[in-house]
């Protein structure tokens, strides 16, 4: 680790020390905070003590906290925040047509601040940013299926899929829905919470996609599809053969608008612990 304390800039607050998850800097009796070499190659780089700093003084694996983004000012509108979480719907009717590069970018370089666990950030994201990629996958994929199905090996509990093939020969995408953009996230098996980071990250892409006007839809049949019956398209992404395939993502300009919000009663389950 290369953390560097500015003693002009440190006032002694001990901020960082508390901070740190693991309690890993140490305040001295005197001087500034430091990190003992022993237990650096432990430390997380969640970068939590330097931006902790209000006074800029630590810096942490060669980032400088002049170069970082200040939150003075800078409030949430829970109003806002509450009308963007209830209004996502799963979106099945999407524009033919491709979302902008730059806006693709910034989906990507916010995606990259997703939370990991102990700050592993090993998720790997397959993004197909082609909407013509996009077809030839789908294209490809239900003839998998067909193959299956003529075959007679589609598993137990997967028959829906023989429908889906049905529905493809009649115009009807049932599994991509016709969307132009895929994202795959998977992480190393071996990662802390490799699973739940892909969960986490495609969550935080799909608020932020929603927010710029982009639908989304959680696509557990083209999991299973790539799982069980397109194998070697599935191979075809190049996605490590140690890594476990968290979820699906499809995405893109929806061609549908709801007008108004879904109706729920207000409850939702809670086991509260009392003592």
């Amino acid at each position: 680790m290369d953390i560097r304390i500015d003693e002009e800039k440190c006032t002694k607050c001990g901020e960082c020390v508390q901070e740190c998850p693991m309690y890993f800097i140490r305040m001295p009796e005197e001087g500034v905070p430091f990190m003992p070499q022993e237990v650096q190659d432990q430390c997380f780089a969640c970068q939590h003590c330097m931006t902790v700093c209000k006074f800029g003084a630590l810096s942490l694996t060669g980032f400088d906290p002049e170069d970082a983004e200040t939150l003075d000012g800078y409030e949430p509108d829970p109003d806002n925040v509450e009308m963007l979480i209830k209004s996502r719907r799963s979106i099945r009717r999407y524009k033919n047509e491709a979302v902008e590069p730059e806006t693709l970018s910034r989906l990507m370089e916010v995606l990259s601040y997703a939370p990991t666990g102990k700050n592993h950030q090993s998720v790997l994201y397959t993004l197909v940013d082609d909407p013509k990629v996009m077809g030839s996958i789908a294209e490809r994929t239900y003839e998998a299926i067909r193959g299956h199905r003529d075959a007679g090996t589609i598993p137990e509990g997967l028959e829906f899929f023989s429908m889906a093939v049905d529905c493809r020969d009649n115009g009807k995408d049932i599994i991509f829905r016709e969307a132009p953009h895929m994202l795959i996230a998977s992480a190393p098996k071996t990662a802390p919470a490799g699973n739940a980071d892909t969960h986490i990250g495609l969550t935080t892409f799909e608020v932020m996609a929603n927010a710029l006007g982009l639908g989304t839809l959680w696509c557990g049949f083209a999991k299973w599809a790539f799982l069980h019956f397109a194998t070697d398209v599935y191979k075809s992404f190049g996605i490590p053969e140690d890594h476990e395939l968290g979820y699906v993502l499809m995405f893109g300009k929806p061609a549908v608008r709801y007008p108004r919000l879904v109706q729920r009663d207000g409850t939702v389950n809670v086991n509260r612990v009392t003592a």
